[in-house]
């Protein structure tokens, strides 16, 4: 879940034109192993990254809202229950 989860952010920040959105989607996939931990920091440090590079356009920031927002929802709807089920409880 965690390897699926990071390449979704890091393929969607990349296409959104991050230049730090490889590195920010692996490490949110990975930190994802602590529930909302991964999606908080790569949320943040993509928020932060947006704002170095494309300054206060409210256009790439939404797309990066969009773009988590995706993310939360793929591994709520289609990774966990896939691949975990009720393995875990």
């Amino acid at each position: 879940v965690m390897v699926l989860l990071g390449a979704i952010y890091a393929v969607q920040l990349q296409l959104i034109g991050l230049e730090l959105g490889l590195i920010i989607g692996m490490v949110a996939g990975i930190a994802s192993f602590v529930p909302y931990l991964g999606f908080g920091i790569g949320f943040i440090a993509a928020i932060i990254a947006c704002l170095f590079q494309f300054g206060l356009d409210w256009t790439y920031l939404s797309l990066i809202v969009g773009a988590f927002l995706i993310g939360q929802a793929a591994e709520g709807y289609i990774l966990q229950p896939l691949l975990l089920g009720d393995k875990i409880g």
